[in-house]
């Protein structure tokens, strides 16, 4: 909430903005860094689609 209450200053205009956030663990060692990067992806989308301005995190 303090993100979405912050506002920028800019050519005498307030700039609102909100942040989606998509975590995702490092559960096994084995896992690919590129793996990590996807379902953190995944969970970025999901925190989109369920209204933005959040932080879901990825499970499978």
């Amino acid at each position: 909430r303090s993100i979405e209450n912050t506002f920028i200053e800019a050519n005498n205009s307030k700039i609102l903005y909100t942040v989606s956030i998509g975590l995702a663990c490092l559960l096994d060692k084995n896992i690919a860094s590129k793996m990590l990067l996807k379902n953190a992806d995944a969970a970025l989308y999901k925190a989109k689609e369920n209204g933005r301005n959040r932080i879901e995190i990825f499970t499978t």
